[in-house]
C-alpha cells in the first residue's frame, strides 16, 4: 500500500532551511464531479468487520453533496479537506499511508478552507497535498484540487 497513495509534488519554498516552521494557508480546494471509496481486505480500522473487498463509485455535486443513491435521493454532505500535506523528510523516501512529525497523512477534516497548518521544516521541499472529502466518517479519494500559500 505504500506506494497506493501518491502525493503531488515536491515544490521548492525558497529559503526554508532546517529548524524553520512552515506556514501553510488552505485558500481553495475544488472536488472534481466523481471519487471513490474503497475496502481493502485486511487493511484498516474496520478490517474484520468487512473481510471482502468493495468500490463504491460517488457523483459529486458542485452545490456540496455526494450522492449514495440518485434513485433513492440519498445524499450526503461534502467536506473537503487536505488529507495528506507534509515537508522532505531526511531519511529519504516515506510511506504516504502514517503520518509522522513532519505531516504525511495527517487525515484531519479539520485542514480545509480557511485553516493554516504549521509544519517543521526538514529541508527546502514541501510534498503538496491529496485532498480528501470525508462522510460519515469515511474517505472519499479523488481528483480535488487545492490552492495553498
Amino acid at each position: 500500500m505504500g506506494a497506493f497513495n501518491p502525493v503531488n509534488g515536491p515544490v521548492f519554498v525558497d529559503g526554508a532551511q532546517p529548524g524553520d516552521t512552515l506556514q501553510v494557508d488552505i485558500l481553495r480546494i475544488e472536488n472534481p464531479e466523481w471519487g471513490w471509496t474503497g475496502l481493502f481486505p485486511g487493511f484498516g480500522l474496520l478490517a474484520d468487520e468487512f473481510p471482502e473487498p468493495a468500490l463504491k463509485i460517488w457523483k459529486l455535486e458542485p452545490e456540496g453533496f455526494a450522492w449514495f443513491d440518485e434513485k433513492k435521493n440519498i445524499k450526503v454532505p461534502l467536506g473537503p479537506f487536505a488529507g495528506e500535506m507534509g515537508v522532505e523528510q531526511k531519511t529519504g523516501a516515506l510511506s504516504t499511508v502514517p503520518p509522522y512529525h513532519m505531516g504525511g497523512n495527517i487525515n484531519t477534516r479539520h485542514i480545509t478552507v480557511g485553516s493554516t497548518l504549521f509544519l517543521p521544516v526538514c529541508g527546502p521541499l514541501v510534498c503538496s497535498s491529496c485532498p480528501w472529502d470525508p462522510w460519515s466518517n469515511g474517505l472519499c479519494e479523488g481528483e480535488e484540487r487545492a490552492n495553498v500559500q
